[in-house]
């Protein structure tokens, strides 16, 4: 019996594997010297990629700077980079979804913490804000609705 079990466990992760894995949608490449916490990161990116993939968009994540020349899996390419807005006190980030190339996002995690006012809601906040800004770069505009 247990063999048998063992034996079904086996063949299904095989052809589990075997499987075509489709690319990305969306390619996600984070850099910037003033990131979140390791913690508070991987857990946001965790939430943008469930919220995603309940409308149908996967979502990869890299470290650093897209390689120059590198043709990507996905269809899109986002740069986000965490850093100063520099705008009016209340932006958190910024997004710049036209151009060719990488689409570029700007977060400003010293903002995002300030809002969060604790570090139990800063996961959440973040996710939420890099859902946003990802929104204006798939939907190809930088507009808010009244």
């Amino acid at each position: 019996m247990r063999l048998h079990l063992l034996c079904m466990l086996t063949c299904a992760g095989l052809l589990a594997g075997s499987e075509p894995r489709r690319p990305a949608d969306v390619l996600v490449c984070v850099s910037g010297r003033e990131a979140p916490p390791n913690a508070v990161e991987s857990g946001a990116r965790a939430m943008v990629t469930r919220m995603f993939s309940q409308v149908g968009v996967r979502i990869a994540w890299r470290e650093g700077e897209p390689r120059a020349g590198a043709v990507p899996s996905a269809r899109v390419v986002v740069l986000i980079r965490y850093g100063s807005v520099g705008r009016g006190a209340h932006v958190l980030a910024s997004a710049a979804p036209f151009g060719g190339g990488a689409r570029n996002v700007t977060i400003d995690y010293g903002r995002i913490r300030g809002v969060a006012g604790r570090v139990a809601r800063e996961q959440a906040i973040l996710a939420h804000v890099v859902a946003h800004e990802l929104g204006h770069i798939l939907q190809g505009t930088d507009w808010h609705a009244d």
